[in-house]
């Protein structure tokens, strides 16, 4: 039994045009009916070129289709090759060899996606069994149709022959977008797509500038920050020594002791000022022998009082004499050695 083969339909193929099925002319096809394989002719002169291998009968439009039924040749090898594998559902498309004749760019006939005007009117001149095709609405019709010109020569999109089916122009819808677009940069109302375009492209390059300028500020804004903060260390780092120049010559703190505080400092400035505030600066025993108007047989016992140790100045009975001697001192070695403030001499 024959099998029937959908070799055109209305929809849109996959090279973004459609063929109407209304308009084919299938009249000179019926009086000629071959089929072909992969739309390959013989006459194009290599031996790899395959013959006729059959012809389609009950050529018919059914619902938009256009079908017909194919009859193998099965007296010939190859053809009978191709029929086989046909009835065995290894080939299951056909495709449609015809010769525009008519196209439209009407909106009536266009199907979203489409890219080349509608084939309203065309002339059928052979039909192929084909390996590969991607139309969903059928298993047997190819979406790479075969074209032919008025010399019979067959074109293919694919070789770049598009010019027999013109390109879609915009339409209303375009238009109005197109007009929309040039609007937004400020163009005229007939502003061509490529004036669009150049606007687009002058947009983009005023945005690259724009980042690049971004980038750059960012840089500029990162090194003065950090300068900034250079200078804030430098000047936090100037007020750390003055403040500690200043403990070591008053005595609070030592020379050696100096980095120890320079380290704290550095860490927590106010915690360490404070420290350093509450600390009373030292004065050795030459300062305070030379601050007092004791005889030179004083001063000398003065500073052996001053060179023990305060339970020594206690167990010895000798506090009394060294507040006797140096009313200072002896607060100092007292609140050293009972851990308060000594008790005011009475008047």
């Amino acid at each position: 039994m024959a099998k029937t083969f959908v070799l055109s339909d209305d929809s849109l193929n996959s090279y973004g045009f459609r063929t109407l099925t209304a308009g084919i002319n299938i009249e000179q096809f019926k009086k000629n009916p071959i089929m072909l394989f992969m739309h390959n002719r013989p006459w194009r002169g290599t031996k790899e070129e395959y013959t006729v291998i059959g012809r389609w009968e009950n050529i018919r439009k059914e619902n938009g289709q256009l079908l017909a039924d194919a009859v193998f040749d099965l007296n010939d090898p190859f053809a009978k090759g191709i029929a086989d594998k046909v009835e065995n559902n290894f080939l299951r498309m056909a495709s449609l060899g015809f010769n525009p004749i008519e196209t439209s760019n009407d909106e009536k006939y266009i199907l979203p996606g489409q890219r080349y005007e509608t084939v309203t009117k065309s002339l059928a001149k052979e039909a192929s069994i084909v390996d590969i095709g991607a139309n969903s609405n059928s298993l047997a019709l190819c979406d790479v149709p075969a074209l032919y010109n008025e010399n019979q020569e067959l074109l293919t999109l694919a070789e770049g022959d598009a010019s027999i089916i013109p390109l879609l122009k915009l339409q209303n819808n375009d238009m109005s977008t197109l007009k929309d677009i040039a609007a937004q940069f400020k163009l005229a109302d007939n502003a061509t797509a490529e004036q669009v375009v150049e606007a687009i492209k002058a947009q983009n390059q005023e945005l690259v500038q724009l980042r690049a300028d971004k980038t750059n500020l960012g840089n500029e804004v990162t090194t003065l920050t950090d300068k900034v903060k250079e200078l804030e260390n430098a000047a936090t780092a100037d007020k750390i020594e003055a403040m500690l120049s200043a403990a070591v010559d008053a005595k609070k703190i030592t020379e050696a002791e100096k980095p120890k505080y320079m380290k704290l400092a550095q860490s927590d400035f106010e915690t360490t000022k404070e420290i350093l505030d509450g600390k009373k600066g030292y004065t050795s025993i030459e300062d305070k022998l030379g601050e007092t108007s004791l005889n030179d047989a004083q001063k000398e016992e003065l500073k052996g009082l001053l060179e023990l140790s305060c339970s020594q100045l206690f167990t010895t009975g000798k506090f009394d004499r060294l507040k006797q001697l140096s009313e200072s001192s002896y607060k100092q070695r007292y609140k050293e050695y009972f851990g308060k403030e000594a008790p005011e001499t009475k008047a």
